[in-house]
């Protein structure tokens, strides 16, 4: 959700996040969630709560971007000899830190890549 979220302008990152419930170990329905969701072992979970069609409808163009822009980062760092390299001509150059977790940082008009 961290990543689809950084997509989102802070109005739709509002509503996003109204309509979901982050769920982890402290949640009063642990026992129950973590048998919907077996992820929840191991992390927290983002849960889409009980919303009507029109909710829905409107959620759906906003995740959608954002889940387009994230898959297409993912896809292009797990095989970046496909393609363009990640960033080439887009607004944004993943950038993978030490940890292993990766973030978005806006690219300059300089050609130097990250390390």
């Amino acid at each position: 959700m961290n990543r689809l979220v950084a997509f989102m302008s802070a109005d739709n990152q509002t509503a996003v996040l109204a309509d979901y419930t982050l769920v982890d170990k402290n949640s009063v329905e642990y026992a129950a969630d973590v048998k919907l969701y077996p992820v929840l072992a191991t992390e927290p979970v983002y849960v889409l709560k009980s919303i009507d069609k029109a909710e829905i409808t409107k959620l759906n163009p906003i995740m959608g971007k954002a889940l387009l822009v994230v898959s297409s980062i993912e896809q292009a760092l797990a095989d970046p000899g496909q393609g363009e390299s990640p960033g080439a001509g887009s607004r944004f150059r993943p950038v993978q830190d030490p940890g292993g977790a990766w973030m978005f940082l806006p690219c300059c008009k300089s050609s130097r890549q990250p390390p």
